[in-house]
């Protein structure tokens, strides 16, 4: 009897440590040379394009220099997969950044062109507090909004969906983390659908006239997010 408990005790502990390592690993997990351009190239700090980089990863057009996903399991996924890729491979690809409203805190409506019309370059990451790499990457983009907040605009997009996240568990979140940066939140999922946005962290790097420098999608450093802004500050 005292061996099976003493079993049991085991595998309870062995599950703990198992899901203490997953959790600390995928908050960590940071994919290198994730940012695309429309070129299919990337900024001059030493990145290269990401065709080719392996099953499962991110892929650069070799022409219009959008992503396309590798190492689909079957015929159908491939074919879902493509539909959702190449919607959201327009709407990268198009001259002027596509509009979207979003609320702040106090469920204030505002408009992305409302924000352009300030006439500075604009950096939207979409995130939720549930999102481990979302918030793994977050200490780099407070940095760098003390840094630069004058001249470069964040928009940190919370995917307010009401179930999985909702305004309070955000709030609440940041509450604890300490993070200045702006939040909004996107409460009518327009940002998510006119953005294809399929996965979370993505970031976007929009210029002063909204057209779009840059995009990435998967948690950045401190390197990657700099070479980002960079490209809107020459």
């Amino acid at each position: 009897m005292k061996k099976w408990l003493w079993g049991v005790a085991g595998f309870a502990v062995f599950l703990v440590v198992c899901l203490f390592l997953y959790r600390t690993l995928a908050a960590e997990y940071r994919p290198g040379n994730q940012l695309v351009t429309q070129a299919g190239q990337t900024g001059e700090s030493g990145t290269e394009t990401l065709e080719g980089s392996g099953e499962g990863t991110m892929g650069v057009a070799e022409e219009s220099g959008v992503p396309e996903t590798v190492g689909t399991e079957n015929a159908a996924e491939t074919e879902a997969a493509s539909g959702s890729e190449a919607s959201q491979e327009e709407t990268l690809s198009d001259s002027l950044a596509p509009d979207f409203r979003f609320s702040d805190a106090a469920e204030k409506e505002f408009t992305l062109y409302q924000v352009l019309e300030q006439g500075k370059p604009v950096v939207i990451n979409f995130w939720a507090s549930w999102c481990g790499p979302c918030k793994s990457e977050m200490p780099e983009f407070q940095k760098l909004y003390e840094e630069k907040g004058e001249d470069i605009q964040f928009l940190m997009i919370n995917l307010t969906d009401g179930s999985r996240e909702t305004m309070e568990t955000a709030q609440d979140f940041l509450a604890e983390s300490g993070y200045t940066f702006p939040v909004y939140y996107d409460l009518w999922q327009e940002a998510a659908y006119k953005y294809y946005v399929m996965s979370i962290p993505m970031t976007l790097f929009l210029h002063a006239d909204g057209t779009l420098a840059a995009y990435a999608q998967g948690a950045m450093d401190e390197e990657t997010l700099r070479q980002g802004i960079g490209m809107l500050e020459e």
